[in-house]
C-alpha cells in the first residue's frame, strides 16, 4: 500500500521548521507546473499561478513569518528576464492588438511584484545575515563541501542556499531549505550525513502547489 504523502501549507511548514531559506526557483513556480509555456492561453495560467504565490509570501512575510531568503537569492530575484514573454509582443503594429497589450501589462505587472516581494523581504529584515561564529562556520563548510557544486552543477546561489542553511541548522534553531532544484537536493544528502545533521534539524522542502510545500 503507497503511503500517502501529507502535504503543507507555508503556515504548517514553519510550525516544523522555524526558520525557512527560500530558493528563487522556489517562488517562481512549483514542481509539476508548466516552466516553458507556449500558447498566450498557458502562458497566462504561468503568470495567474506566480501572482497568486508572490501574494501569500508577501503577505506573509509581512506579518513576521520567518521565511528568509539569502543575500545572494535577494540579487538574482533583482535580475529582470524571470519572465520570458515579452517576446509575446515583437513589434509596433501587434502592440496595438489590444489582447497583446493586455498580456503586456501582466507581465510587467509580474515583475513589479517579485520586485514588491524582494523589497518586502528587505524591509522586514528577512535576508539572511550571520554572525561572526556562523560566518566562520560557513566557510569550514564552504571549503569542506567545495566539490559538490562542480558534482551536482550547483550556481554559486544554490551552494550559498546550501551552505547558508548547514550553518544555521546549526547554530539556530530547525531550518529547512525550499527549493526544487534537484542539484540542491542531491547535495544535500552529504551534508546530512557527514555533519550528523538530521533531516528534522536541516530539511529539505519542494513546492508543489500554489501554497502546498512536501517535505523530503
Amino acid at each position: 500500500m503507497v503511503e500517502k504523502v501529507h502535504l503543507k501549507t507555508l503556515e504548517e511548514l514553519i510550525s516544523e521548521y522555524p526558520i525557512i531559506l527560500m530558493d528563487t526557483c522556489a517562488i517562481l513556480h512549483y514542481i509539476g507546473e508548466n516552466k516553458d509555456p507556449h500558447s498566450p492561453e498557458e502562458k497566462m495560467i504561468v503568470l495567474e499561478k506566480q501572482h497568486q504565490f508572490i501574494t501569500i509570501l508577501t503577505d506573509y512575510i509581512g506579518k513576521g513569518i520567518p521565511c528568509f531568503i539569502t543575500s545572494l537569492v535577494f540579487e538574482e530575484s533583482q535580475i529582470k528576464g524571470h519572465y520570458p514573454y515579452k517576446k509575446i509582443i515583437k513589434n509596433k503594429r501587434t502592440q496595438h492588438n489590444r489582447e497583446l497589450l493586455d498580456r503586456s501589462r501582466k507581465i510587467k505587472n509580474a515583475e513589479k511584484e517579485m520586485n514588491k516581494l524582494s523589497i518586502t523581504f528587505q524591509e522586514n529584515d528577512r535576508i539572511l545575515e550571520l554572525n561572526e561564529d556562523e560566518q566562520n562556520l560557513y566557510n569550514i563548510f564552504d571549503e569542506k563541501y567545495s566539490t559538490l557544486k562542480g558534482k551536482y552543477n550547483l550556481s554559486d546561489v544554490d551552494f550559498d542556499l546550501l551552505v547558508s542553511g548547514a550553518v544555521i541548522s546549526q547554530t539556530r534553531e530547525s531550518s529547512a531549505l525550499v527549493s526544487n532544484d534537484s542539484g540542491i537536493t542531491y547535495a544535500w544528502h552529504p551534508v546530512l550525513r557527514n555533519e550528523k545533521i538530521n533531516h528534522k534539524k536541516f530539511g529539505f522542502v519542494n513546492r508543489v502547489g500554489i501554497n502546498r510545500f512536501k517535505i523530503l
